[in-house]
């Protein structure tokens, strides 16, 4: 029938490097936000299951808990060695879960529930660019990355941890492209 249900369309390397630009825009400044914060300080906003379901259509009120930057660097550490974990066991699907996790309470710490909802939409379009049995090796060096970037916010090292996530985001641009896309 027409007009029933919906398709994927194929991302380019313009629409992926569009929407990689567009999570640094948002991921950096989550990253830099934690990085400076003090131990004890309250950060970011996490959004609980209810209010999730909002999220997609922008009407969500953040009235999840406030968490202290010590919380959030234990749960990002704990989502960091799950992503590496998942990777070395070479579970692709897992560590596409868990690494979007950890993007997700990157954000969530960072900026607030809405940043991670808008940067989860953009990066969920990104997984369509290349099949999962393209990315090998490049995932685990992406997932590495992740233990790196948790040690940087917690020692207050912002540049580094801002250029670190950067090139993380960029992790599906590491992998070559082919002539099936």
């Amino acid at each position: 029938m027409p007009n029933r249900g919906f398709r994927l369309v194929n991302i380019t390397e313009a629409d992926l490097e569009e929407i990689i630009a567009i999570r640094v825009l948002l991921a950096v400044p989550a990253a830099r936000s934690l990085a400076e914060a003090g131990s004890d300080d309250i950060v970011g906003r996490v959004l609980n299951a209810d209010s999730v379901q909002a999220v997609t259509d922008g009407s969500v009120t953040e009235t999840g808990e406030a968490t202290t930057k010590s919380e959030a660097i234990v749960r990002l550490r704990e989502l960091a060695e799950a992503t590496v974990a998942a990777t070395e066991a070479g579970e692709p699907a897992e560590f596409y879960t868990q690494d979007r996790r950890f993007h997700e309470a990157l954000l969530e710490h960072g900026l607030g529930g809405r940043a991670a909802a808008i940067s989860l939409r953009l990066r969920d379009q990104s997984r369509l660019y290349r099949r999962q049995d393209q990315i090998g090796a490049i995932a685990v060096e992406s997932a590495r990355e992740l233990p790196r970037i948790v040690d940087l916010i917690e020692s207050g090292d912002s540049a580094k941890a801002a250029d670190l996530v950067t090139a993380n985001l960029y992790f599906f641009k590491r992998v070559p492209a082919t002539a099936a896309g």
